[in-house]
């Protein structure tokens, strides 16, 4: 029930919060036995104010000093009475609920100054008073109205309040329904979880613009000629990439707190049923954080066994760590949906324990089991029972031999409702089987268990990096990306995880000079190209494509080869000469530590001997060769890292001169030497090839794995390097970088109802009734009702090819149809020329001319106004009153969390006159409500 839920909630919050810090805070920490009078009331009624939002009463402070006497009582000491009372806090009404006292005269009165302070940061912020407004609350300022005004404007100056606005408009638009729509893919074949994801961040994006960024009035969203997209979103809009500015790309604000938000492009949550990601750090508990609203926690059974890190959970020697009880809602999920995907982040402790050892299990013994999947040796292997296996799961499918390493891998296996089962390893395709029948014998009395079986008698020793568990089969773009965005809960400080694993989905990288950029996404052929967009691109050609093999992580150069450019790169040469200065980047993974030469990693020459510049590795440790006119056409003397620089894993290394002369070698984002190196570039050869892997000659060839490469015309700071190691390997795809789009050239876009976020609403048929509904009911604040009774309400007969315009057309022009269809339907006309995921056509699929004019019947007018163009009815829109107060009446709602009723009307009427008579912004009417009598006092009752 709630009450457990509550007690699981605090009981993971308190886990995760240093609570001692928290408690030396309010008071000194004791030494010595435990007194509660003494050591914790400070602490109750301290830390009580905080949470709880206002000081605390006797009677209160009474109740959370007995549970500090229980604790004392027991033997326990200040640590566990203080994260006992902080659990108690977090589940009282006061914490979970705003109270408010509503006992009085029947008339309105002020609110005191703690709960105004609670209204003011939950309408402005979404969260609870700061300590700032907890002061002006502590002497009495807000009920000064300067003051509170002082204190509203401070707010609207923070972030916070720009991320919560960002909830007003997701609950207006319902764009959460966006997750969930599910068009024909017979009509729309180009439709998938990131594109819906793409119309969501538009719709978002381009409201924090208008609002926030230009300060526009609110009733502007509805024809500004102004929109965000991805270049995935735009080439489905057709939209002509010279409108965007590639300057632009704003940090996104949704209704999720930054550290839980994670784009749809990276990872899928739908069918999820238990995630672990192993970052609690101690402890014996692994919480499952999917989200889920019954998680089932895995207990770990000897925490001797294991070791907590940054990097997960380290499984030593042998131990079980399981569910308490069957994990018997993952067993119905996945019997009721016939599929399943099991999918794992580890890092195995070696190449020899076999069984197969268990890394996830659902099972009972080592013959009895829903599912398994394990490690047999340099190879992984799954047992999935179903109505054709044994009730041990076999025949099992195993991944090809060797895909097992002593590093960070990924594993997932899916089997679809047909029976199709297979096994992906770092992204790829590595063994499969059609496993016939269904999963209706599944048991239901099945623990759920991680290094182990539930006997105890299959032990797996490694690192748990992530676990996830879904009801239903990735597909291989699903898995491909998941792998792509590592295990998400990592810290970007470790350097031995696999590719992506400090993927940041800003995209914190620094453009300014950047020449050439290489990614290594290609998937296939023999062309790496440069997506830098500096001029003429620097693609390289794969000389020998037998001697590479392209991963979801990069390409993987296993024999001797070149990667060249087939002519000199002028662009870049000139520009470095320009500058003097230069930087070389590179994220690789080499094969072995015994290649020398210095192998090439990446080279601007022409022979082992005559050089611009060669990034090299040099056995253990990484060189650098930079030819200046002080220096000899080799390069030399060379810059060379520290031994032990260079190892069998993923590694960042950046080379930097500066236009002085100071060259800098980095190794996973820190500076390991230095030097000068002086001289200028004058006698730089301009007719040296670019290329990696290789010397030009083909005799110093380097072996391992590339996922980036970049050359700057300039030296990054030491905080850039630092930036670009933290993001990691795989920057963000430029197919889901937000660009703002100048739409003045583009008459048809323009305005909320131009986006598919809002156009989708018509289903994939675009239809006339649900469009017009919407811009009725929630743009101009009006509404239709029921057919009065004996009307008949059968639909009008339609014939088959026919426009949305033409079948509304034939309702309208039905009698029992027209008297309500005629308040909505028109008002959809204007927007027949998108489709029912918003792309814009002049003719639909039954080849009828769309047209986009109409007229519009403002609610309350007599008569309708006619308009050629959709910009046209955009611009009515926009100038119209009655959206205007709409939008009064929607922040209104938002800011006081429930529905306007009656009484509400005169202050209502204040608070639109007075924002928009200030400029109709949306923080200028979200101030208006605040300073209102909405807030600023309660509605009381004759208390008993």
């Amino acid at each position: 029930g709630h009450i457990e839920a509550y007690t699981k909630l605090a009981e993971i919050i308190v886990g995760r919060l240093d609570v001692m810090k928290l408690a030396a805070e309010h008071a000194s920490l004791p030494s010595g036995r435990l007194d509660p009078n003494r050591h914790m009331r400070p602490v109750i009624a301290g830390v009580g104010k905080w949470l709880l939002r206002g000081p605390l009463n006797d009677r209160e402070i009474a109740a959370y000093l007995s549970v500090s006497r229980a604790v004392a009582d027991e033997g326990g000491d200040f640590a566990e009475a203080a994260r006992y009372v902080v659990e108690a806090m977090l589940q009282s009404p006061r914490f979970l609920f705003r109270i408010e006292s509503e006992h009085g005269d029947a008339a309105g009165e002020p609110v005191g100054d703690y709960e105004l302070a609670s209204r003011l940061s939950y309408i402005l912020w979404g969260g609870p008073p700061d300590k700032e407004l907890m002061r002006a609350a502590d002497v009495g300022e807000l009920s000064d109205p300067r003051r509170l005004e002082s204190q509203v404007n401070r707010m609207l100056g923070d972030p916070r309040a720009v991320e919560r606005s960002a909830q007003f408009i997701q609950q207006w638009l319902d764009l959460d329904r966006l997750s969930n729509l599910r068009p024909n893919p017979e009509y729309f074949p180009q439709w998938n979880d990131r594109l819906a994801a793409d119309m969501q961040e538009e719709t978002l994006a381009f409201f924090r613009d208008v609002a926030w960024e230009q300060k526009r009035p609110l009733s502007d969203l509805m024809n500004a000629q102004l929109t965000y997209a991805t270049p995935r979103l735009a080439e489905f809009y057709g939209l002509d990439a010279k409108l965007a500015d590639a300057n632009s790309k704003p940090a996104v604000v949704t209704n999720q707190p930054p550290a839980t938000r994670v784009p749809l492009s990276q990872r899928v949550s739908r069918g999820l049923q238990v995630l672990y990601t192993f970052h609690e750090r101690s402890g014996d508990t692994v919480r499952d954080v999917s989200g889920a609203s019954d998680p089932i926690s895995l207990k770990i059974q000897d925490a001797s066994a294991v070791r907590w890190s940054d990097e997960g959970l380290t499984v030593r020697s042998s131990t079980l760590i399981a569910s308490q009880s069957p994990a018997s809602r993952v067993t119905e999920s996945i019997r009721s949906s016939g599929e399943l995907t099991l999918e794992a982040w580890i890092t195995p402790a070696n190449r020899t324990q076999s069984g197969p050892v268990r890394i996830v299990t659902l099972s009972s013994t080592i013959t009895a089991r829903n599912f398994t999947l394990g490690q047999s040796g340099d190879r992984f292997e799954t047992r999935v029972r179903t109505t054709a296996t044994s009730p041990n799961g076999e025949p099992s499918v195993t991944s090809a031999p060797g895909t097992v390493a002593t590093r960070p891998v990924h594993v997932v296996y899916t089997r679809d409702r047909a029976g199709k089962a297979r096994i992906y390893v770092d992204g790829q395709p590595k063994g499969d089987r059609e496993i016939g029948g269904n999963l209706s014998n599944w048991d239901g009395q099945f623990r759920l268990g991680l290094a182990n079986e539930l006997s105890r008698d299959r032990p797996w020793q490694g690192t748990l990096h992530l676990i996830a568990v879904f009801n239903r089969a990735l597909s291989s773009e699903e898995v491909r990306l998941h792998h792509s965005a590592g295990p998400r809960h990592q810290s970007a400080s470790s350097g031995s995880l696999p590719v992506a694993q400090r993927f940041d989905p800003a995209g914190d990288r620094v453009t300014n000079d950047l020449q050439a950029l290489y990614l290594f996404r290609e998937n296939s052929g023999d062309r790496v190209r440069d997506v830098s967009g500096a001029g003429e691109p620097l693609d390289l050609l794969v000389d020998n494509p037998a001697a590479v093999a392209w991963e979801a992580s990069g390409l993987n150069v296993r024999g001797s080869t070149l990667i060249a450019t087939p002519r000199p790169p002028k662009r870049l040469i000139d520009a470095v000469q320009q500058s003097r200065a230069i930087t070389l980047e590179a994220w690789v993974t080499p094969a072995d530590i015994r290649q020398d030469g210095p192998a090439r990693l990446l080279t601007l020459s022409s022979g082992s001997s005559l050089r611009n510049f060669t990034l090299g590795q040099d056995g253990n440790k990484f060189e650098v060769r930079f030819r200046t006119t002080t220096r000899s056409t080799n390069g030399l003397p060379s810059l060379a890292g520290p031994s032990g620089s260079a190892r069998i894993g993923l590694t960042h290394v950046v080379y930097t001169r500066n236009a002085n002369g100071t060259g800098i070698l980095y190794i996973d984002g820190q500076e390991k030497v230095g030097g000068a190196t002086d001289g200028n570039l004058s006698n730089w050869d301009s007719g040296f090839l670019l290329a990696l892997g290789n010397e030009t000659t083909g005799d110093r060839p380097w072996n391992g794995q590339y996922h980036l490469v970049a050359i700057y015309s300039r030296s990054l700071t030491a905080d850039e390097v630092q930036r670009h190691y933290a993001a990691g390997p795989r920057p963000e795809d430029t197919s889901s970088q937000l660009l703002r789009y100048d739409l003045a050239s583009v008459p048809q876009r323009g305005g909320l109802l131009t986006q598919g976020s809002l156009l989708t609403v018509g289903g994939d048929e675009a239809s006339m009734v649900t469009r017009g509904l919407f811009v009725l009911h929630d743009v101009l604040y009006s509404a239709v009702g029921s057919a009065p009774p004996g009307v008949d309400t059968t639909p009008v007969p339609t014939e088959p090819g026919l426009s949305q315009r033409q079948v509304a057309e034939m309702r309208l022009a039905d009698r029992s149809c027209m008297g309500c269809h005629a308040r909505f339907e028109p008002l959809a006309f204007g927007l027949e020329k998108f489709d029912g995921l918003g792309a814009y056509h002049e003719r639909d699929r039954h080849g009828n001319q769309l047209r986009e004019d109409g007229e519009i019947l403002f609610p309350g007018e007599s008569e309708p106004i006619p308009y050629k163009t959709a910009a046209e009815l955009m611009d009515l829109l926009a100038g119209s009153d009655r959206v205007r107060m709409n939008l009064t009446r929607k922040v209104t709602q938002f800011a006081l969390g429930r529905p306007l009723i009656e009484s509400d009307a005169a202050v209502l009427d204040q608070i639109h006159a007075q924002a928009w008579n200030d400029g109709g912004t949306y923080a200028r009417l979200i101030k208006a409500i605040v300073m209102s009598d909405l807030v600023r006092k309660r509605r009381t009752s004759i208390g008993p």
